[in-house]
């Protein structure tokens, strides 16, 4: 199997030290997508891209990236696509998921 070698479970219990209610966990879990689908679901975008911006790595922070070549940059938010803005020296570039590498 491909995935041996690139994920390994853990238990939950045993990174925080303390025993979790597997049912109570999951009900949780279920909770927060159900509270963030009736948000979308009333159209409420704003909320949904505040919120997304307010967990947001690195927000307005330089750094450096990857994407053909290294280079710095300050990611600045989101375009309408779900595209990540990142302010470099050229001007705003938009990048995709995974055409672009967070180095330090």
């Amino acid at each position: 199997n491909s995935f041996d070698n690139l994920f390994k479970a853990e238990s939950l219990s045993k990174i925080f030290k303390r025993p979790f209610d597997q049912n109570n966990l999951l009900n949780e879990i279920i909770k927060h997508i159900e509270k963030q689908f009736l948000i979308l679901k009333s159209g409420n975008y704003q909320n949904l891209r505040s919120n997304y911006l307010d967990n947001l790595y690195w927000l307005n922070e330089k750094h450096s990236f990857l994407s053909s070549v290294k280079f710095k940059g300050i990611i600045i938010g989101i375009d309408q696509f779900g595209r990540l803005m990142v302010e470099t020296e050229k001007g705003i570039e938009k990048f995709n998921f995974k055409e672009i590498k967070y180095l330090d």
